[in-house]
């Protein structure tokens, strides 16, 4: 494991947290994706939840164009990120580009490169 990974996560003060990932079907739970709790309130399922580091889904944010700088300030303000986000950031979207390059061929194959060379450019120096 490169150790800009082993320098994230919970050793930078962050804990695994519920996210969503992008859900590819509204109906993915046999049909049924809303219900009821016992009291009677409406309620949505998401088949896509995972538990993980909120630093790969604010990474991917900012892989395919991001959000307004305000929603990046507002978010460090709140949740302050570790030193060492700039590199988990290459390392979380380096996985999306692999599974772009995999899926969409050779457009993505540069950009892959460059990641990899640097994060190894990172660790060397």
């Amino acid at each position: 494991m490169l150790p800009v990974a082993r320098s994230g996560g919970e050793a930078a003060g962050n804990t695994p947290a519920a996210g969503r990932r992008f859900r590819r079907n509204a109906d993915e739970s046999r049909g049924r994706n809303a219900g009821c709790t016992q009291d009677g309130e409406p309620a949505v399922f998401d088949p896509a939840v995972y538990y993980g580091d909120r630093e790969a889904d604010l990474a991917m944010t900012e892989l395919f164009g991001g959000f307004l700088d305000r929603f990046y300030a507002a978010y460090r303000e709140a949740f302050p990120l570790a030193a060492g986000y700039p590199q988990r950031r290459t390392l979380y979207n380096l996985y999306h580009v692999l599974n772009h390059l995999n899926l969409f061929d050779g457009g993505y194959c540069a950009q892959a490169e460059r990641m990899i060379e640097q994060l190894l450019a990172e660790l060397k120096g």
